[in-house]
């Protein structure tokens, strides 16, 4: 059961509340582990970015689609 079952009968402004919180909450770990791996990447070698750049794609705010945060974020 995802967060969209869970709230599909709750009020329209409190599922997009919990839902704008838990995709900011995802995107700022997503963000930091991002910096991680940069960091540990510019141990190895060179690398063309020294921070992640992030792609906005609308589809992530939906709650009926499992969501991998680890592709949102280009090294």
């Amino acid at each position: 059961m995802g967060a969209g079952d869970a709230l599909s009968g709750a009020d329209p402004y409190l599922s997009q509340a919990v839902l704008d919180l838990q995709f900011g909450h995802s995107q700022r770990v997503g963000y930091d582990v991002a910096v991680k791996v940069i960091e540990q990447l510019r141990k190895v070698g060179n690398i063309h970015k020294r921070t992640p750049e992030h792609a906005s794609l609308g589809v992530l705010r939906s709650p009926r689609y499992p969501i991998d945060f680890s592709r949102n974020w280009f090294y």
